[in-house]
């Protein structure tokens, strides 16, 4: 009975909200995926650094699946969120700060090269390739 408590306890701390958005039948949105994703990350943090050993030994693991996620989806998640237009470049910066600490900026700039790199990019297209949008 001790173990149930102590499993509820967790997922209370960690996945409550976000699993129940998470396994919604239809996807979130990237700019609200990213901000989800940004709370998971902080909760396993801080329960990775709880005094109870149960909960520490078990967040520890899924800290590091789910920085190894991050890793891989960071830049497009953060760009989608950067381009819009209710947060912009500032929630970003805001999230990476929480996250990475002093190596937020270098982070933050790489989204930012993404954004530019993706505006030249879209700015070089020939008229008719992007013949769906209406401002080509």
């Amino acid at each position: 009975m001790e173990d149930w408590k102590q499993v509820e306890s967790l997922y209370k701390q960690l996945l409550c909200d976000t699993a129940k958005l998470l396994t919604a039948k239809m996807s979130p949105p990237s700019n609200i995926f990213f901000h989800e994703v940004w709370k998971i990350q902080l909760e396993l943090a801080r329960s990775a650094a709880s005094d109870d050993p149960f909960v520490g030994n078990l967040s520890k693991p899924m800290q590091e699946k789910i920085q190894k996620y991050w890793n891989k989806c960071c830049l497009v998640l953060a760009i989608a969120v950067a381009m819009d237009p209710r947060f912009k470049m500032k929630l970003v910066e805001f999230n990476f700060t929480k996250i990475f600490g002093e190596q937020a900026p270098a982070y933050s700039r790489v989204v930012d090269d993404g954004i530019h790199e993706l505006s030249l990019e879209y700015l070089s297209l020939p008229p008719g390739l992007c013949r769906r949008w209406k401002h080509c």
